[in-house]
């Protein structure tokens, strides 16, 4: 055999490969979406696989979605087959293999087969996030582990999840610190808001203001400013890019360093992710630009949400459809919203 005919055999090969690997992700890849407040799912080719039958639906999530209907919720597989049966008033997502539920006055958490591993009470929580759990007793937060054994009492005015050992919490009304584990204080209690921790980062507020915003920066887990506390509002790193808020319609790109690149403001901005991040130059005039700061999908839609294995929801005329990321309407304006948007 010659080595040309080889070559078109393997690059044949890898050619067919490809193709059955995206007819399978258009089939298999589910979108919830909502038409006379009905929930279903369509695939990428707009073919509806799970019907209009639910109140509220999620997106799926390895496989499983939280769905409602006739006011009790239970999880499905993306057969449409009941997994965890509809005896909850509510179920949250799922995190490290756990979800808080609610069921009549009471709340626990389930696993991903249904069994209730932390036993239903008068408790009321938030999601595991790094094997610990918020949990609120008498008006005072505290910290569970996954068999419900409290370890960190009872004794914080709110608190946010723990990520990477690290939870930002408040000892008093605007007077947020954060702590480990082990409950030593990393930070002190010296901020007005501390958000969670995230790409090694924390974004807080020294003061707050009562129309929202206020004198924020980032600092770092040891409490180190890194960008100074002077932008009505900020984010930690992403793709190597901050976004700020320089005022309530005024949105700027800063480099790692700080300093603001594109010499352009937006109405709204959002973190980059993949090497697009979603603008909006008015309230209804949305795009995407690439971290050139270049615009790739023009600024016409009224809302989108983020790109998802490669599909973003966009807003025309008040009805949702769906771009590829070249932006390339895939699935017509028809649904009234759809679970991309969050």
């Amino acid at each position: 055999m010659s080595k040309n005919k080889l070559i078109a055999i393997i690059f044949g090969g890898l050619v067919l490969l490809i193709s059955v690997f995206i007819i399978y992700f258009s089939n298999n890849t589910l979108i919830n979406v909502c038409k006379d407040n009905k929930w279903g799912y369509i695939n990428l080719k707009n073919k509806l696989i799970i019907p209009f039958e639910y109140d509220y639906s999620t997106t799926f999530e390895n496989g499983l979605a939280i769905v409602c209907k006739n006011s009790k919720c239970g999880v499905i597989n993306n057969k449409n087959k009941t997994v965890i049966p509809f005896n909850y008033d509510m179920i949250f997502y799922f995190s490290n293999g756990l979800a808080f539920a609610t069921k009549d006055i009471n709340s626990g958490y389930i696993n991903k087969s249904g069994k209730e591993v932390i036993p239903f009470s008068n408790l009321a929580g938030k999601s595991f996030s790094d094997n610990l759990a918020g949990v609120i007793s008498n008006g005072k937060w505290g910290f569970i582990d996954k068999k419900g054994k409290v370890v960190i009492d009872y004794k914080y005015d709110d608190i946010k999840d723990f990520h990477k050992g690290l939870a930002p919490v408040s000892i008093a009304p605007n007077k947020w610190g954060v702590i480990n584990k082990k409950e030593k204080i990393k930070i002190p209690f010296e901020y007005e808001s501390i958000n969670e921790f995230e790409n090694g980062q924390f974004s807080a507020c020294k003061k707050i203001k009562t129309s929202g915003g206020g004198e924020c920066g980032i600092m770092n887990k040891k409490g180190k400013v890194i960008i100074p506390f002077e932008y009505y509002w900020i984010e930690p790193l992403h793709d190597n890019f901050y976004i700020a808020q320089k005022n309530p319609t005024s949105w700027v790109y800063l480099d790692k360093y700080g300093k603001q690149v594109f010499d352009k403001e937006y109405f709204v901005a959002d973190n980059f992710e993949n090497g697009l991040a979603m603008i909006c130059i008015s309230a209804d005039k949305c795009g995407f630009i690439n971290t050139k700061g270049e615009t790739v999908i023009e600024a016409k839609y009224q809302a989108l949400s983020r790109f998802h294995n490669g599909v973003a929801a966009v807003m025309l005329n008040n009805k949702w459809g769906f771009i590829n990321k070249k932006g390339k309407v895939i699935i017509p304006f028809e649904y009234d919203w759809t679970g991309l948007v969050y």
